[in-house]
């Protein structure tokens, strides 16, 4: 059985990539035409090939997203941002995002919140 031992995140300022920024267009673009894909309450509506995002709640501003920086590995950026910031990385004048890493240098998963739960890091596996 998997229980949770927390364990510290490091803040950190990540340079946007480059395929991150694409999908951040592209959510933008949806956002704008509110398309309906931008619009529903969802967590995956919105989506490219190593990104997805939601709507985090109708009516609302803020979009979850999960990012995977690198193809076929388990590491995930998990991440809100409303639709000012992601309107000012369509700009070029936001390039950056704050993000809480694992202190495991093997990890590289990245959240928006220094309480967030990292499946790998943050749970351990009780011998039976």
């Amino acid at each position: 059985m998997r229980r949770q031992e927390k364990q510290p995140k490091s803040k950190q300022a990540i340079a946007l990539p480059s395929d991150l920024f694409d999908f951040m267009c592209y959510v933008h673009e949806m956002i704008e035409t509110k398309d309906e894909s931008a619009t529903i309450e969802s967590d995956d509506l919105l989506q490219c090939e190593r990104a997805y995002a939601g709507l985090i709640e109708e009516g609302g501003v803020q979009y979850g997203f999960s990012y995977f920086p690198e193809k076929g590995i388990r590491h995930i950026w998990e991440f809100d941002l409303d639709v000012v910031d992601i309107a000012n990385i369509t700009e070029g004048s936001k390039t950056n995002l704050i993000l809480w890493g694992c202190q495991d240098s093997n990890c590289r998963c990245m959240f928006s919140d220094p309480d967030d739960s990292c499946f790998h890091c943050d749970y351990v596996d009780d011998d039976a």
